[in-house]
């Protein structure tokens, strides 16, 4: 039985969610850097998205 608890490039890529966790928390402070220092305003000149489950394949850029 295979273990669905997983995405798919978690389960063959062990350490991806270690990357990837540490890919959101640097560009959270992209994002908080971009409206403090730069005076980007979210909705009108910046604009990112979240991966709700935190993958990164098809399913997570789509």
């Amino acid at each position: 039985m295979q273990d669905t608890s997983q995405s798919p490039s978690e389960s063959r890529f062990p350490r991806n969610q270690f990357m990837e966790a540490g890919a959101t928390k640097h560009a959270m402070e992209m994002v908080g850097l971009l409206e403090r220092q730069y005076g980007f305003v979210p909705g009108k000149n910046l604009f990112h998205f979240e991966d709700p489950i935190g993958g990164h394949d098809e399913d997570a850029c789509g």
